[in-house]
Formats: C-alpha cells, structure tokens, sequence
C-alpha cells in the first residue's frame, strides 16, 4: 500500500487580483487490499481585506 501526493502552487504577486491562489493537487493512492485511487482537485483562494 501506498501513496503519492503532488501541489503545486501559484500566487498572483501583484495587480487587481493580489493574493489569488490557485493550486492543483494530485493524489494516487494504491493498495493490494483495498480499491485504488486517483483524484485531481482544483483549489482556489483569495482573502479579502476589510
């Protein structure tokens, strides 16, 4: 049994969007004695500022 997780992240620096961040994880996961897995997330943030 195993599994492998991956992000990558990428922060806007500068402009209207300030702060944005977008980040794609992929995670795998394998087992002898359970069902596989494969699953692709899109995760988006953005914080405002009051």
């Amino acid at each position: 049994e195993w599994e492998r997780m991956t992000d990558i992240t990428y922060v806007v620096q500068g402009g209207p969007v300030k702060g944005l961040a977008v980040q794609w994880r992929n995670s795998t996961n394998r087992s002898t004695y359970a069902d596989s897995a494969n699953e692709n997330r899109l995760i988006v943030r953005y914080t405002f500022n009051y």
